[in-house]
């Protein structure tokens, strides 16, 4: 999972994301899913607060893919 924030007024959607994102990195390396935030909780001195975020995501689930039975 990747926490995506955007420049105020900006727009985009996973697609657009992942097709960017491709060509520039090895396969494993790309997120399974995108998660939109306005912001991204920080602590005084601008260290992401991990804490906050695992709060927030503690009920996350990754998205199933479809995939035939081996």
């Amino acid at each position: 999972m990747a926490c995506v924030v955007l420049k105020e007024g900006a727009k985009a959607s996973d697609e657009e994301l992942r097709a960017w994102l491709e060509p520039r990195f090895a396969k494993f390396w790309l997120p399974d899913a995108f998660v939109f935030l306005q912001q991204i909780p920080r602590t005084a001195t601008g260290k992401f607060l991990k804490a906050a975020l695992r709060e927030q995501f503690r009920d996350f689930r990754w998205p199933q893919a479809d995939k035939a039975p081996c």
